[in-house]
């Protein structure tokens, strides 16, 4: 694009390898969630160049401009519209490509030559023809901004807040354009920043604009890339604070091509005026584009795993309990729950008030066997979000699982006021009653829970259960049958529907699901008996024996396959020699 519209080919290529080895672009290349970035830039430069071609066909001091009739400037508009649509479909932050184009008709198309930006003659064209794409802008930035606040991403900042962030921002983008060190995946925001730093961002950027605004009819290019630089972070900036960062290294992917262009412009500027410079600036050059190269090799390993990368995040960053969570939930899946603990802690201790490591460290606390330190954490995340459903529904899984029957009764209630058409909560309440012997409300519950979520194996499950305690086996069957559909590998169910179809007088049927239990579960002693008791009522005898033996070999203290053995070889005594020893487990 730079090439075809300056004929500058050597600056173009310096601006396009800065772009390309850039380290502060490294983010929105190897974060697959961020291809995003990558392919709104494609559409942008797509758009960029159809607008180029479309201004050199329509401008009539132009050698390749087009007859009179031609159709080929309306299909260049066409193309670069549709090329801003895939753009701004790509992602929202390209809605300030038509403002970019205006950029353009100053510098390098040099379409404005009357900087007081009249209303007439050929400003009033310049304007008309970015209409177009300031709808469309203006219709995606409408929506953007409803749908991140209807998902509660847009972050409730006080203006004298984001106002004094601003300037600083910028400046700090500025910063780690030219000296990308400290790079992180994620910067907190801060809410305080020094009365200087303000007061300095914002002399800083007043007088580089002035600067710009002084040369523009001299050293066009400094306007072009300045005003760039600034439009294009304008929304991501903070005047609309979505998230909790305070700024990204992805959010600089588009903008610091105007800062490229100025850098390289200017130094080939400076070439130009003093030749005998030109050896040391082109040294200069290559030597900034080596370490662009080495800095994002380095920061390219920082992305190999999880671990590594909230680490370094953690190391370069101050207070960043964001990271640290992220870390503690990296340490988790790396298998080092003492670590993860402490990252979580830290984090809880640098943000109090930030939820997600205090459940996170529950989580883990449970798993390392100190319920009482769960619950705390448990207690003080649902008071920080008393309306989060999921959380509450968690939080009552725990207290069920260590008996406390009545708080858990009380958070799962909650879960399912706030959340009726909640399925799993359902089954735990169901699972709550089941254990306090209210078979009639615990059938309710996960009935509720089916409707909900009819492929829900736990809840059909847990369902035959209850109808089996009712003394009604063969209406339990279908749902243990359902449950062994959507859970074939788990051997409770299989065991289950064939203790329901023992009860129902299918002994056959019952004995292949016991042995597809033992399959899955070959030191099951339950299963063993119940396929020798499913083995005997078949009247195989010898086998059922020899089941029943098994089990006791397992389970030694196993009263039940004792007594069947006991009572089969009394009734059977031709097979007490065979099972003998057996006998002595």
């Amino acid at each position: 694009f730079l090439r075809n519209t300056t004929g500058k080919p050597w600056r173009s290529a310096a601006v396009a390898a800065l772009f390309a080895w850039h380290p502060l672009h490294v983010e929105s290349v190897v974060w697959i969630a961020e291809r995003k970035d990558v392919l709104s830039a494609f559409f942008w430069l797509l758009t960029l160049l159809a607008y180029a071609r479309y201004v050199q066909t329509v401008t009539p001091d132009n050698p390749n401009s087009a007859p009179p009739g031609n159709r080929r400037p309306l299909l260049y508009f066409t193309a670069a519209l549709l090329f801003f649509a895939g753009a701004i479909m790509s992602k929202p932050m390209v809605v300030t490509l038509p403002f970019v184009l205006l950029l353009l008709d100053l510098w390098p198309l040099r379409r404005i030559s009357d900087f007081r930006f009249s209303v007439s003659g050929l400003n009033r064209r310049l304007l008309l023809e970015k209409f177009p794409f300031l709808l469309l802008a203006l219709v995606v930035s409408v929506l953007t901004f409803f749908a991140q606040r209807g998902t509660g991403a847009v972050n409730p900042v006080a203006w004298s807040i984001r106002l004094e962030n601003i300037p600083v921002l910028y400046v700090r983008y500025l910063s780690k354009t030219f000296w990308p060190a400290d790079l992180s995946i994620f910067y907190p925001y801060v809410y305080d920043w020094p009365a200087l730093a303000v007061a300095g961002s914002v002399l800083l950027l007043l007088a580089i604009s002035g600067l710009a605004l002084l040369l523009i009819r001299r050293q066009p290019w400094l306007a072009f890339g300045w005003f760039w630089f600034l439009g294009t972070l304008v929304p991501v900036i903070g005047l609309v604070q979505a998230g909790m960062q305070s700024m990204a290294d992805r959010f600089c992917y588009l903008p610091s091509i105007g800062l490229f262009v100025v850098v390289v412009w200017a130094v080939a500027e400076i070439g130009a005026a003093r030749p005998q410079e030109k050896r040391w600036l082109a040294g200069l050059g290559v030597s900034a584009l080596a370490g662009c190269v080495l800095a994002t090799a380095g920061q390219i390993q920082y992305w190999r795993n999880n671990v590594n990368l909230f680490a370094h995040a953690v190391d370069t960053t101050k207070n960043n309990f964001v990271a640290l969570n992220a870390l503690g939930c990296a340490l988790d899946q790396a298998g080092r729950r003492a670590d993860a603990i402490n990252a979580f802690e830290e984090s809880i201790r640098v943000g109090p008030n930030y939820w997600p490591p205090l459940r996170n460290l529950a989580t883990d606390l449970i798993q390392n066997h100190q319920p009482e330190a769960a619950f705390q954490r448990f207690a003080a995340v649902v008071k920080l979000l008393p309306n989060d459903a999921g959380l509450r529904y968690e939080f009552a899984d725990d207290l069920q699982q260590r008996g406390k029957l009545a708080e858990a009764q009380t958070q799962i209630g909650a879960a399912l006021k706030l959340q009726p058409d909640f399925p799993e909560a359902r089954n735990l309440l169901g699972a709550i009653f089941m254990q306090q012997s209210r078979w009639n409300e615990a059938a309710g519950q996960f009935s509720e829970a089916l409707k909900l979520k009819p492929d829900f194996a736990e809840a059909q499950l847990n369902l035959g259960l209850v109808l089996m305690k009712q003394g009604n086996p063969s209406g339990a069957i279908p749902h243990f049958w359902e449950a062994v559909r959507l859970a074939p590998a788990n051997p409770e169910t299989h065991s289950n529907l064939g203790q329901a179809l023992l009860q129902d007088h299918q002994p056959a049927v019952a004995g292949v699901q016991f042995a597809l239990a033992l399959k899955l579960a070959p030191q099951s002693a339950r299963a063993e008996f119940f396929l020798g008791d499913a083995l005997q009522q078949q009247g195989k005898f010898p086998e059922a024996a020899a089941h029943y033996q098994a089990a006791l070999r397992l389970a030694p203290q196993f009263p039940q396959a004792s007594t069947a053995l006991d009572q089969l070889l009394a009734t059977h005594p031709e097979l007490k020699s065979a099972s003998e020893p057996l006998d002595k487990p």
